[in-house]
């Protein structure tokens, strides 16, 4: 080879690396901060999280990223990390009031990103802003989006349950439980109310205490323990007693050590079919047992997770159509009640003991219907329809007992008491909390679907977010939710007759309700009569809200007209346990986690708090 030729070499080879070396200084990568206060408004001396997604939007990948946040004023330090999906958090950096989360590098797209929470305490009542701010060793091409600020308020603590309206006013029946969940009147001043740990049925008598009345061996771990009771509507008569609890025994063992001993609360030591329904006899003093109605999964143990306790529901309602409902969560499952027809474990099973059909081990994620000694009633939507091939005979009993599927987890049930419709609040994961009536046959939609149907976007953008990524159970990911209502509806197990059930009223983002009920009478003023009462199944809102809602006229639908933020039948909040959208719905604060709402036969409003372990009552001003 020639000088010329090994010149000329030797010049495009460094015309390539000049290139080559342009290239790569000319990478660049757009990263992007979003930051959300949560709960809002915030209280003075509880925690208050801002939640940040940090996401590298290309094109290429983005190194040395890290968030920087100044500690707003009057703001006291509780934590600050970071982690990526499915990853273990990592401790930000804390010099005096500069948080640094150093994140390091980010491929390009939202399940790469990261999530940032910083835990802070309001020390003073007023207006809280954080700006955090995201930065990257590459050039940015949008430096808009490198910056995001979080406004909320803090408001004092509530010391004691209030109400909005100052016509009404909150007393205390009776103090002192242990974590009551439900209650029913046996006569005016006169009720039985249930403690979720204890395993206790205690009877109330003018505001105290007067005996216990049942004493259950229950297991309490999570959301386990003495969950439902409903009385028979002869109960004048044969004083048929139902509650719907959750025993314990050997983990995944066949049957419950005892109907009564000791408690517990370690979430292995239950039985799989650890959930009942039984019936017990008022004697006047005590309640006997007499029969099991049904068993209910209990038990949750997914490979590559820890053992859980949640979604077991465990409300239960006398209809009156005379027949018992009785709801149980999803407890975690992925099965045909879940709108998912292929299983995930081996050999398509749903997990370790089988599926996805609802056997005995997988009936789960529906509301029941069942006569009152247990028995399938024969008008039930499902019984006699064509099931898919090779259905077991036990699934297609289990089917026939179903009166709505599809549901995720719910702590309110209740009827309407002047039409007999069916109410269910239920709880979203992170986005879609629902209100709904039910009717016989209806699919939720879960978990192809929560909240509003057209607006499955944010179901699928919400639960893929670095902050929020995941469905509890990681056998199906939310990466799987579909990318519209077409293909989402498509993909429904839709059972003979079943139809899908768009909820009345949503919440973008999940706000947990709770215990729902009706206010009966004119106790606390005529414009209150027949307005349906929800809860929280947290207290990060407002210490434990209320919401308020009026129906139509022929009470089959919300009435919303009254507030144009609630138009399109979903408050647009921007986090979860935020108002944001839902403010002319807040009828009440402080009631901590609201378990039951009853209106007495004196025609106040009773409300049951968890947390505070209380029954309050709400009635007019003298």
């Amino acid at each position: 080879m020639n000088k010329e030729n090994l010149c000329s070499l030797g010049m495009g080879l460094a015309f390539a690396m000049m290139l080559a070396v342009g290239a790569k200084a000319q990478a660049s990568a757009d990263v992007s901060i979003a930051n959300t206060p949560s709960p809002n408004p915030a209280t003075i001396r509880k925690n208050l999280t801002f939640g940040m997604n940090v996401i590298n939007n290309g094109p290429d990948r983005a190194t040395g990223v890290r968030v920087i946040n100044r500690l707003p004023a009057g703001m006291t330090l509780v934590s600050a990390n970071f982690n990526f999906i499915g990853k273990p958090a990592t401790a930000c950096v804390v010099v005096g009031t500069m948080i640094t989360c150093n994140i390091g590098t980010l491929d390009v797209g939202a399940q790469a990103g990261a999530a940032v929470f910083i835990v802070v305490s309001p020390q003073a009542i007023g207006v809280v802003v954080d700006t955090a701010n995201v930065v990257a060793n590459e050039a940015d091409p949008d430096t808009s989006n490198n910056s995001a600020t979080a406004q909320t308020t803090t408001q004092a603590s509530v010391s004691d349950p209030v109400v909005v309206d100052p016509n009404l006013v909150v007393g205390q029946v009776v103090t002192g439980l242990t974590e009551p969940t439900s209650m029913v009147f046996l006569a005016d001043g006169d009720f039985l109310v249930l403690e979720k740990s204890t395993g206790k049925v205690k009877r109330v008598v003018g505001g105290t205490v007067q005996s216990t009345v049942l004493d259950l061996g229950v297991n309490s771990a999570q959301e386990r323990g003495l969950l439902g009771i409903a009385l028979h509507p002869d109960f004048a008569n044969n004083g048929f007693v139902y509650l719907y609890w959750t025993c314990h025994g050997a983990p995944a063992g066949p049957e419950c050590d005892s109907l009564f001993g000791e408690d517990t609360a370690v979430t292995a030591n239950v039985p799989l079919l650890g959930n009942r329904v039984d019936r017990f006899h008022w004697n006047g003093s005590l309640l006997i047992y007499d029969k099991n109605l049904i068993r209910l999964h209990a038990y949750q143990a997914d490979a590559g997770q820890p053992l859980r306790g949640n979604h077991n529901c465990g409300k239960i309602a006398f209809g009156l159509d005379g027949k018992l409902y009785v709801c149980v969560g999803d407890n975690g499952r992925r099965g045909w009640m879940q709108n998912i027809t292929t299983g995930f474990g081996p050999d398509g099973k749903d997990d370790q003991f089988g599926g996805p059909e609802p056997d005995n081990a997988h009936l789960t994620g529906a509301i029941l219907r069942l006569n009152d000694d247990g028995s399938t009633p024969e008008d039930n939507p499902f019984v006699d329809v064509e099931l898919p091939p090779g259905t077991s005979a036990e699934a297609a009993a289990n089917i026939a007992k179903v009166f709505s599927y599809g549901l995720r987890n719910s702590f309110g049930l209740a009827f309407d008491p002047w039409t007999g419709q069916l109410w269910e609040s239920e709880n979203g994961d992170d986005s879609g909390s629902e209100i709904n009536r039910i009717e016989a046959g209806a699919n939720g939609g879960w978990t192809q679907i929560m909240g509003l149907i057209n607006h499955i976007e944010d179901y699928k953008a919400i639960e893929t977010s670095p902050q929020y990524f995941g469905l509890q159970q990681i056998r199906w990911l939310p990466t799987l939710i579909a990318d519209s209502a077409d293909d989402a509806l498509g993909r429904l197990f839709m059972l003979p007759g079943a139809f899908y059930n768009d909820p009345l009223f949503t919440w973008k983002y999940a706000v947990d309700p709770a215990g729902l009920g009706f206010i009966e009478g004119d106790g606390l003023g005529a414009q209150f009569n027949g307005d349906m009462i929800i809860g929280g199944a947290r207290d990060f809102l407002l210490g434990g809200h209320l919401f308020r809602f009026k129906l139509t006229d022929d009470r089959m639908d919300l009435d919303l007209s009254g507030d144009s933020q609630l138009a399109g039948r979903r408050a647009e909040n921007n986090d979860k346990w935020d108002i944001t959208g839902s403010e002319s719905l807040l009828f009440g604060r402080g009631f901590g986690i609201t378990t039951d709402i009853v209106t007495a036969p004196n025609g106040h409003l009773c409300v049951v708090s968890l947390t505070n372990g209380a029954v309050y009552e709400i009635f007019r001003r003298p």
